[in-house]
């Protein structure tokens, strides 16, 4: 018997997918749960990131950019909690692992000089099955220094002349990066195409 789950398990198709018994219920298609996001070294955006990462996330999992694969089930942070008693919070690849759904987890760093968003999608055999990294660095904007236009020219009334003035400090400084919703949107799209 047991010679036979084996040999089912090698010869078969690799786009089929799997069907996930949870207490009980049996779902067809991938069941993917996005665990909560770890920080770096900054940790005070994550009040304002980690509603933006479990509201993205979920929204691109499906047939449309995971090619292949239909009837896909989403959870996110305590969701889980209606289909398993394991302890997705403490140990969220293990528990995908034991259950036999597929874990997404997030990196998030931000510092003074870059910024960077790590998506791994792993299967339910805990492997990476898709990856997506996208950074953003810091920029310098300065404003510019004053500058003097004059415009001189013949009207109705005779000759006239203009002059406009653009005073600003000359001082430039350094803007830190921040992740924001359009980098989460290209790296949810990006590790959800690349799945195959």
């Amino acid at each position: 018997m047991f010679l036979h789950f084996l040999l089912s398990l090698c010869f078969a198709h690799p786009h089929e997918s799997p069907q996930i018994q949870v207490n009980e219920q049996t779902l067809t298609g991938p069941v993917i749960y996005i665990a909560d996001p770890i920080y770096g070294q900054v940790r005070n955006r994550s009040v304002v990131l980690d509603p933006l990462v479990l509201s993205i996330l979920p929204r691109h999992a499906n047939s449309t950019f995971l090619k292949g694969h239909d009837d896909i089930h989403v959870y996110a942070g305590i969701n889980i909690k209606s289909l398993t008693e394991c302890n997705y919070e403490d140990d969220p690849l293990y528990c995908g692992i034991e259950n036999g759904n597929w874990t997404l987890t997030t990196f998030i760093d931000e510092t003074p000089d870059v910024a960077m968003l790590v998506l791994t999608l792993y299967n339910n055999r805990g492997m990476i099955i898709g990856s997506s990294t996208h950074t953003k660095y810091k920029e310098e904007k300065c404003d510019v220094l004053q500058k003097e236009t004059n415009i001189r020219g013949n009207g109705p009334k005779g000759a006239y002349s203009q002059k406009i003035e653009e005073k600003a400090t000359g001082v430039c400084e350094d803007v830190a990066p921040l992740i924001d919703m359009h980098m989460v949107n290209q790296a949810a799209m990006s590790l959800y195409l690349g799945v195959k």
